[in-house]
Parts: C-alpha cells; structure tokens; sequence
C-alpha cells in the first residue's frame, strides 16, 4: 500500500491524494477512470485520472489505517 500521488495542473507540483492504494489497483480500475478533489495544493477542485496517479513508492509494504482505494 502507498499513497495514491497526483500532479496539480496548475501549479505541476505533487500532492498526497488521502488515498491509499497498491500499484495493483490502480491497473484495475477502468480506462479513463476519473476522479475530482480539492488539491492540496492550490486549494481549486481539478479533476484527476488515475492513469496520471503514481503511487508513493516510499510507502509500499507499511500497513496503514486509511481506506484502500479499491
């Protein structure tokens, strides 16, 4: 499991979704699978795909309490 990363538009800077998933997940989500959230970042709602997310490597084989994303 690690944190589901996306890339604000406005900005090009990084941000934590609050999401937790594994690399795994993301692949199975469907193509073009969406989803809209404030950024952490700028503060504006943006629209994301999960095809654009990476997932923090850094966080990968630590167990946490957040939801999965699946």
């Amino acid at each position: 499991m690690g944190h589901v990363i996306f890339r604000c538009p406005k900005t090009d800077k990084e941000f934590d979704s609050g999401f937790q998933a594994g690399p795994r997940d993301l692949r199975l989500l469907p193509t073009g699978a969406k989803i809209n959230l404030r950024c952490r970042i700028c503060g504006i709602k943006h629209e994301f795909q999960f095809a654009d997310a990476r997932i923090d490597e850094n966080d990968l084989g630590r167990r946490s309490p957040n939801p999965r994303l699946s």
